[in-house]
């Protein structure tokens, strides 16, 4: 700082500096010339202001880039997009377990038409056939493989038999997958709750069905109606060619063989689903569902004169 006290005194008659007073504000405007030609010298108050006032940058336009997140912000979506990595995660490893117990459900009730000689229909039910059932309903082979059928004169090609499917089957085949599908059968016990099942899976299969049929209007198409036939060549019932007791199955049932460990123990016998039918369960109570492998009883068709 410049010793004011040591300044050379003017000419001009001011007012000396007295030792222990005030010195005169050098920043004041006068007649002094050297005042004018020294810079002004700033208290120290005046370089603490200075020092905290806003910087030039501060009045700039604000940068056209965005601003970086902070840190908990980024904390935060990397929380959320690890949440939903995790549940996609999770609804793949589901999927893949309730598509593995369909596979093994199917696998364990392919129908053999060599175990199951007494399956019949009745006249005038509805039968498609294989390629237009699979399309319609969109099934595998590994799943259609599951129902009876009957067979017919191919024309397209005499050494292979088409085959036919009933309605009914179908529509209890689907409402089985549907349920499997989104796991209701770890929750509604196949067997014991199978109304309940398969009415459910049927609302599904319907769920799923719209909103295919949905997509497909809004892209300018139109879902293909299914083709199916009626059974109408009528015969007579045989006799029971195996002799012994007997015990009644509805037209249309069929029968799997039934596997423990590895091991042949049975037979089951599947009943058609009819989705409309609120008595569904009530119809088909009375029946033995399973036979024992060394069971001295057959099933039989339950007193229909009239079928396929």
């Amino acid at each position: 700082m410049v010793d004011l006290q040591t300044s050379p005194r003017h000419s001009s008659g001011k007012r000396k500096h007295v030792e222990g007073t005030q010195p005169p504000d050098a920043t004041r405007s006068g007649s002094s010339k050297r005042s004018r030609r020294t810079p002004a010298i700033q208290p120290e108050t005046n370089l603490q202001v200075v020092e905290t006032s806003p910087s030039p940058s501060s009045s700039r336009s604000p940068s056209p880039f965005l601003e970086e997140p902070t840190s908990s912000e980024s904390h935060g979506k990397r929380g959320l997009h690890t949440q939903r990595q995790r549940e996609t995660v999770r609804r793949a490893v589901e999927k893949k377990r309730h598509t593995a117990r369909w596979k093994t459900w199917c696998e364990e009730h392919r129908w053999e038409r060599d175990h199951d000689p007494g399956y019949k229909q009745k006249v005038g039910s509805k039968e498609v056939h294989r390629a237009d059932a699979m399309a319609y309903f969109r099934l595998k082979d590994y799943e259609i493989d599951t129902l009876p059928y009957v067979t017919f004169d191919n024309e397209h090609n005499p050494m292979v038999p088409g085959k036919s499917y009933n309605l009914g089957n179908l529509h209890t085949l689907v409402s089985r997958k549907f349920a499997f599908l989104h796991g209701l059968d770890e929750k509604l016990d196949p067997r014991t709750r199978e109304v309940e099942l398969l009415k459910r899976g049927w609302e599904l299969f319907d769920a799923d069905t719209k909103k295919l049929e949905e997509r497909m209007r809004a892209k300018g198409k139109k879902r293909k109606e299914l083709v199916f036939g009626v059974i109408f060549i009528p015969r007579q019932p045989g006799q029971n060619e195996r002799g012994g007791k007997t015990k009644p199955r509805p037209f249309g049932s069929w029968t799997t063989r039934v596997y423990e460990d590895g091991v042949y123990i049975g037979e089951w016998l599947n009943f058609q689903f009819d989705p409309d039918d609120d008595d569904f369960g009530d119809h088909y109570r009375r029946y033995e569902r399973f036979r024992p492998k060394d069971a001295e009883w057959h099933w039989e068709l339950d007193g229909v004169n009239t079928w396929y």
